[in-house]
């Protein structure tokens, strides 16, 4: 399976759930498993993805998926974790040039040396 962490408004997140259900169901001959949990008062959400059967192609649409249906709804990849590796190449669909800037210089500001999750983006 593969997790996820996401941040959505709290009003969005029945339908954002919904929505990826959805997709996930229309994407795969067999539907997939979507475990879902969270925090809610914060506005963070945690989905568990099954997509059957399991490769790494099957996790590349999941993740299409999951983060794509964001956007509608307001909502930001990775939430309480941070990016790192497996979501680098997602945040821009939540995240303007000038807001990853920010976060880079914050980073940056914070970490000179690179010490802290060397290798990360933030």
């Amino acid at each position: 399976f593969s997790a996820f962490d996401v941040s959505l408004p709290i009003e969005s997140m029945e339908p954002y759930v919904a929505s990826v259900g959805a997709a996930l169901a229309g994407a795969f001959d067999a539907v997939p498993r979507l475990l879902v949990f969270g925090h809610l008062g914060d506005g963070n959400l945690h989905l568990a993805v099954s997509p059957r059967p399991w490769n790494e192609a099957a996790r590349g649409k999941a993740e299409e998926i999951v983060y794509n249906a964001l956007r509608p709804f307001g909502g930001s990849v990775s939430a309480e974790h941070g990016i790192g590796l497996e979501k680098k190449r997602w945040i821009g669909l939540t995240r303007s040039p000038e807001e990853l800037s920010v976060m880079r210089a914050l980073k940056s500001a914070m970490d000179p040396n690179n010490l802290l999750n060397p290798g990360k983006i933030f």
